[in-house]
């Protein structure tokens, strides 16, 4: 598979938009956490005042537009790679199971990428704004309760799909070229 500089310009790309996508969606899950006692079902702890409850949602918020962008980059890019490359599906088996893992995954990242927008919009749109309001519940707490199961399933399903592109197993290339 030879490729452009083009193409390798895009590839470059699309692994910078991958590591901040990534490493910005564990940052923030690791802030939305730090609201709660660890080993709970979501717990809040005693000792923080609404104030600093609502500066670490306002954080939260404000690192979602890094991985919202990135995850567009991301997805619009496997779209075009997966078109760019779909005479190659067959023999690259480890591309095939990438993209179908990352596609399998998406809507659910995509779901919560809608939900990190509006909270977004709200902390950043409105004047009086506290941790008691229904907003925030909605787009905040029941994002980490609903999604508890299904988030932490999608980014294991992108960092498999990670390791696929580096070990690349199911590759006929290889066994082509050995015969």
């Amino acid at each position: 598979m030879k490729n452009s500089n083009f193409i390798k310009f895009l590839i470059v790309v699309f692994t910078f938009g991958v590591i901040v996508w990534l490493g910005g969606s564990v940052l923030r899950a690791v802030i939305a956490y730090s609201l709660f006692i660890p080993a709970t079902e979501l717990e809040l702890k005693p000792e923080q005042s609404d104030e600093l409850r609502m500066n670490t949602i306002k954080i939260y918020s404000d690192t979602a537009i890094y991985t919202t962008v990135s995850f567009a980059l991301v997805f619009i890019l496997s779209i075009f790679f997966m078109i760019y490359y779909r005479k190659h599906l067959k023999v690259y088996g480890w591309l095939f199971m990438a993209f179908v893992l990352f596609f399998i995954a998406s809507p659910i990242e995509i779901y919560l990428t809608y939900l990190d927008i509006k909270l977004m919009i709200y902390v950043n749109y409105s004047q009086t704004i506290a941790f008691t309001d229904p907003e925030v519940a909605e787009f905040f707490l029941n994002r980490l309760k609903n999604f508890n199961v299904l988030s932490p399933l999608a980014y294991l399903s992108f960092f498999t799909a990670i390791i696929f592109l580096i070990y690349r197993p199911l590759d006929k290339s290889r066994k082509n070229l050995s015969e």
